[in-house]
């Protein structure tokens, strides 16, 4: 269960972290940032609040984590998707967070610590490092407190959703089921009448063309277009910053001087023998004797990253041996932190108990506290400050930007001259083809939108990627209009003839279909090009078998085969093909051996059954609670 959860909090973290240099704060304006005030609920679960900066907080890494994925291709995603997506997580976390508060389920601050240490994100050479941990907090905008408070609500979701899930299964009698069904094979022949091949038996006349295009004129229309002029502001384009005035740095590590203290660290392994909640003195005196049969065999020379693998009842740092990695003071149980740092290298503990249980403590290297020189961090100094002031240079200039877009009404150029911005040109914009910041839904639908286009008025700053927006007019709008006939001629034709050969391929599969059913042998019934391909013994999952034919030969009562003879059954593919399959004998398995059983993986059929289930849940707690959404917040 523990790693579970831990593989789900590693997702979430890298996810919520990884690639968090810089918060594109142009998303919502400077100013937004500053009026603290102004700030309203985006939505109300049960009389919680999801406030404006938590929601712009938890959207800002979303998009931040996208573009670390997808780079300039993050620029076309459709923000106001992705920020109804962020909210219905925020929501769901609330409703989670209020059944776990109702229901008690709480998690310990040693688990947190021990979750902490154990992510790859604050690890160096797969050892927790607490710099690292700082560092990628820090850069994040997080706290370490509210960062462990964030892990604590995923890792009592997470527990949540093991409560839920644990409860799923498959029964033994639903497992045979499976098998025997999997195991079922049929005696299949397949036509397949290609609906691509019977185009050229279609009779094509100006006539049929100009009939079918008035029938459907409304699919036949030109691209809309417009023209624009725009701007782009990006902080990559303004420069790298001059090199700081002497002391500068100088005062920046003074400043941030802890952070290069690095408090003693050990490396330790142990091993758990877990009591009981509630347990008796009985109990209790059982698993010490335990621990301690545990100590004899360590001490007596046995390996103690053998018998922790073995014997430990924490899966988590049993696979590794009982390794815990480095850890400093703060972050584990009390006693067994107090043990851990005054044992010597290499020295085993007695045992010793805290809130789990028994435990065996094993240092096997231990760091002592050094603090990193000026000398050694002025290159990280000098980065964290150009890119500081670089940022600041940039909000500086989008404030400029906002304004003077505002207060200048459809002259761009004005605007270019104030900020040395360069005036770019597109004559002929269209969303299928657009390029660069242009490709920007956000852009896009600005420059579509008949309303504004019609103003001539710039834009507001337009987000297209971390620290860059585009500023633009439209100066011509070419909305789409119908084509006549000869500009549409060539997807006339190409239309119409696809479509009369669809109906082709349906007619002479409706006529394979009822003479077979009418008694006839389908392999004498097939004309030139048309080819059977007989499946002997295919199951549902045959290669060959197309899946849409595949669940209606299936569908076929076995008994209707055996009782009735041959049976014929058919499709229509996407693609307009016709598919007609003959069901002509089933062999099913009456008994289901161990052999059979073995090939039913349970845990795949448990996951499907376990997904719907946490998903009636979350449905369920949606449904009783209170939500109310305030869309003009979004």
């Amino acid at each position: 269960m523990m790693q579970s959860i831990r593989d789900r909090a590693q997702g979430w973290f890298a996810t919520l972290i990884l690639g968090f240099l810089c918060i594109p704060f142009a998303l919502w304006g400077v100013q937004s940032y500053l009026d603290a005030a102004g700030f309203i609920d985006v939505a109300v679960v049960d009389g919680d609040a999801i406030t404006q900066p938590e929601f712009r907080q938890a959207f800002e890494r979303a998009r931040a984590a996208l573009e670390e994925r997808l780079g300039e291709q993050a620029a076309g995603i459709d923000q106001s998707v992705q920020k109804r997506e962020v909210l219905d997580q925020l929501v769901r976390a609330r409703l989670i967070r209020q059944y776990a508060a109702l229901h008690g389920l709480r998690v310990s601050d040693a688990m947190v610590a021990t979750e902490v240490t154990r992510l790859p994100a604050f690890q160096e050479d797969g050892v927790f490092s607490p710099q690292l941990y700082e560092e990628r907090l820090r850069f994040s905008g997080m706290s370490r407190r509210g960062f462990e408070e964030q892990m604590r609500e995923e890792l009592v979701a997470s527990q949540f959703m093991q409560g839920v899930l644990q409860g799923v299964f498959i029964t033994p009698s639903e497992r045979k089921s499976i098998a025997r069904l999997r195991a079922e094979r049929r005696d299949i022949a397949v036509v397949q009448l290609r609906s691509d091949a019977l185009q050229d038996r279609v009779q094509v006349s100006d006539a049929l063309l100009d009939a079918w295009f008035a029938a459907h004129r409304d699919r036949y229309l030109s691209e809309a277009s417009v023209s624009v002029e725009y701007v782009t502001l990006a902080a990559a384009d303004l420069g790298a910053a001059e090199e700081p005035e002497p002391g500068v740095l100088e005062r920046l590590y003074e400043e941030n001087r802890a952070r290069y203290e690095q408090a003693e660290e050990r490396r330790a392994r142990h091993i758990l023998v877990r009591i009981p909640e509630g347990a008796d003195d009985a109990a209790v005196q059982q698993a010490l004797g335990e621990v301690q049969s545990l100590r004899e065999r360590i001490m007596g020379g046995e390996d103690f990253a053998a018998i922790a693998e073995k014997e430990s009842d924490d899966p988590g740092s049993a696979r590794a041996g009982g390794d815990l990695g480095f850890f400093k003071r703060g972050l584990m149980d009390k006693a067994f932190e107090e043990t851990a740092f005054t044992l010597a290298e290499g020295e085993l503990s007695a045992p010793v108990r805290s809130a789990f249980g028994f435990h065996l403590v094993r240092v096997d290297s231990i760091r002592p506290e050094q603090t990193k020189t000026f000398d050694a961090v002025r290159a990280e100094l000098l980065a964290e400050w150009r890119q500081e002031q670089g940022e600041q240079r940039y909000f500086r200039e989008l404030e400029k930007l906002e304004t003077l877009a505002f207060e200048s009404g459809d002259d761009l150029q004005s605007v270019a001259d104030a900020l040395g911005l360069e005036v770019l040109r597109n004559d002929d914009l269209r969303p299928a083809t657009a390029k660069g910041a242009l490709t920007s839904d956000a852009v896009l639908r600005r420059a579509f939108d008949p309303e504004y286009a019609a103003s001539g008025l710039l834009s507001e700053p337009i987000e297209v990627g971390t620290n860059r927006v585009v500023v633009l007019r439209v100066v011509a709008s070419r909305p789409a209009a119908p084509l006549e006939f000869e500009a549409a001629k060539e997807r006339v034709r190409a239309d119409f003839t696809a479509a009369e050969a669809r109906k082709l391929a349906e007619a002479r599969g409706k006529e394979l279909l009822a003479a077979v059913q009418g008694g006839s042998e389908l392999t004498g019934l097939l004309r030139e090009g048309e080819t059977l391909q007989e499946l002997a013994g295919a199951t549902r999952n045959h290669p060959d078998l197309p899946r849409a034919v595949a669940r209606l030969a299936f569908r076929v009562p076995s008994q209707r085969v055996l009782d009735e003879g041959p049976q014929a059954v058919s499709a229509i593919a996407g693609n307009g093909d016709f598919i007609l399959a003959l069901v002509s004998a089933v062999n099913a398995k009456e008994e289901v051996g161990p052999e059979l059983l073995a090939l039913v993986e349970e845990e795949p059929w448990r996951d499907a059954r376990a997904g719907a289930e946490w998903d009636h849940v979350l449905a369920e707690l949606r449904r009783r609670a209170e939500i109310v959404i305030n869309d003009g917040a979004l």
